[in-house]
């Protein structure tokens, strides 16, 4: 009778797709696990969890730009992840986070 959430790298994400090979998903040896959005939300379910919400926690792995200077990148593409963090109203869709946060609840 629980809450809890995960957050784990999200393949998927348009900072993976920005960053390529060096995205952050793939520089830490740690993420052992690097499956999509989907296939965590269909784990969770067959192991009996209800999915509350689903979110991304922001590009926060900047520069992903070339030419542009990294601390106007940091600016402008951290800027929601700060203000979503602030406000603590999770409104950054799956695909723009460098994460996906998952909430969920098992009965």
């Amino acid at each position: 009778n629980g809450i809890f959430f995960i957050v784990v790298p999200n393949p998927d994400s348009v900072g993976r797709k920005l960053k390529g090979k060096n995205w952050v998903g793939f520089r830490d040896k740690t993420h052992i696990s690097l499956y999509n959005p989907q296939k965590w939300f269909k784990l969770l379910q067959e192991e009996g969890f209800i999915i509350e919400k689903t979110f991304g926690d922001g590009l926060w792995d900047s520069p992903y730009v070339p030419y542009v200077p990294a601390i106007i990148q940091r600016l402008f593409f951290g800027l929601p992840a700060i203000i979503q963090t602030l406000l603590t109203i999770p409104f950054i869709p799956v695909n723009l986070g460098e994460s996906v946060v998952i909430t969920v609840r098992k009965n």
